[in-house]
């Protein structure tokens, strides 16, 4: 990894996209954060359909009987006997090449969070020419509901991927059969990176960097913490003749896009002298809205962001807590702040099938409005986050997690009242 990228403690995710590639992966942490903190914002662009809701889903704990399997995008696996709360972002789910709205039946999840702070997002690159492409394989969408499903920390994130890789492949999802894809797993510890060559071609590493950013293209070289059986696939194919000549991201990912304005201008963003050291979410969401980051290819064309912050000093109930815009938030679309603890819910007009929230969005939302709006929710989140621990220090978990569900429903109503204003 470059040496200029250790400054800097924040993870920034901007997700996976179809076969027009444009997206971005980043983290912010330690020294990078005011508070310390891990931040993961991603940003998730997927061949933009008119009219084509993203809904945000909550899924609760759950528990499965000896022999349960879970259907995938193209296979079934055996089911695990317990499963963690999460909140998702559902993307269209596509089989064989064709479309299908809102197939509820298989989460197919852009972006997600689960309620022990685990977050998830990844970015499609380009595979070198391996062999191995598996059909049936586990496809990114899956990967990114399996990890918050399963895992309470984000190493077993990271062993996790490379599980389901090694055992079923990954799929490409191209015409040419020539995609790859790399995963950040970031909870309020750290980070790791894990990025797929096609197949069963993967690598991992523990982000040790305060500040990681990538865009559709691979970030690990020959410095690696885990991996598949990768150098002597290269010697065995004659592409190196000793083992410290390999180099995974020529290797194994060559030809990958390089999105180099964006990262430039978000990098020169979030590294500035003025903002370094003191960042918070609301740093990413002026970000995301500045003209010299939201002007740079793709990032007009945003279809969903999330900022999640990723918090230790906290209760569990609160720790899975992420701003999520659906839609680009370089038109001033609201971030809705959530949390995605066990037993909390999501209210109904962010889910599918009706997608009220998402349709009642409009491109013209003032700057005032918008502000005013996303000042009252923190400030309401605040004072939520107050009564929640007194809540929890006394034994009142249920009280506490009732009012985590009527702040999701009092600022879903206000964000809709602000969408159908005038202003």
């Amino acid at each position: 990894m470059a040496r200029y990228l250790k400054a800097l403690p924040v993870v920034l995710l901007l997700a996976p996209l179809a076969q027009s590639l444009a997206c971005d992966v980043a983290v912010l942490k330690g020294d990078a954060t005011a508070d310390g903190s891990v931040i993961l914002v991603g940003l998730y662009e997927w061949q933009p359909t008119p009219g084509e809701p993203y809904p945000i889903m909550h899924v609760d704990r759950k528990q499965y009987e000896p022999g349960a399997t879970v259907k995938l995008s193209f296979r079934t696996i055996p089911q695990v006997r317990q499963t963690w709360a999460y909140n998702y972002v559902h993307s269209r789910f596509r089989t064989k090449g064709k479309a299908k709205d809102f197939d509820l039946a298989v989460p197919s999840a852009a972006h997600a969070i689960n309620e022990w702070g685990v977050a998830i997002a990844s970015t499609s690159i380009y595979k070198g020419k391996v062999d191995g492409d598996q059909p049936d394989g586990v496809d990114f969408f899956d990967i990114n509901r399996l990890v918050p499903e399963r895992c309470k920390t984000a190493e077993a994130g990271a062993e996790l991927i490379s599980e389901m890789i090694e055992k079923y492949g990954y799929p490409s999802r191209a015409k040419d059969n020539d995609h790859g894809q790399v995963w950040v797993v970031a909870d309020p510890h750290g980070a790791w990176v894990v990025e797929c060559g096609g197949g069963r071609h993967w690598v991992a590493r523990k982000i040790r960097e305060d500040f990681y950013i990538c865009s559709n293209a691979p970030t690990i070289t020959n410095a690696f913490d885990r991996g598949s059986e990768v150098v002597r696939y290269a010697l065995d194919k004659g592409w190196i003749d000793k083992p410290e000549e390999f180099d995974w991201s020529r290797h194994f990912a060559a030809g990958a896009y390089q999105w180099k304005k964006r990262l430039a201008a978000v990098r020169n963003y979030l590294t500035a002298p003025d903002r370094f050291g003191r960042i918070t979410p609301d740093t990413i969401k002026k970000m995301l809205r500045a003209d010299e980051v939201g002007g740079v290819a793709s990032i007009r064309i945003t279809q969903v962001a999330i900022i999640a912050h990723l918090r230790e000093d906290v209760p569990q109930t609160l720790r899975a807590k992420a701003w999520i815009a659906t839609r680009t938030p370089h038109a001033n679309n609201l971030f809705l702040p959530t949390y995605a603890a066990s037993k909390v819910g999501l209210p109904s007009e962010l889910a599918a099938p009706g997608c009220e929230y998402w349709f009642a969005k409009r491109a013209n939302l003032s700057d005032k409005a918008r502000a005013a709006f996303e000042n009252w929710a923190d400030a309401r989140a605040a004072d939520l986050e107050k009564r929640v621990k007194q809540d929890l220090g006394e034994g009142r978990r249920r009280n506490a997690q009732q009012r985590i569900q009527d702040y999701h429903q009092r600022i879903v109503a206000r964000a809709l009242d602000v969408y159908r204003s005038k202003e």
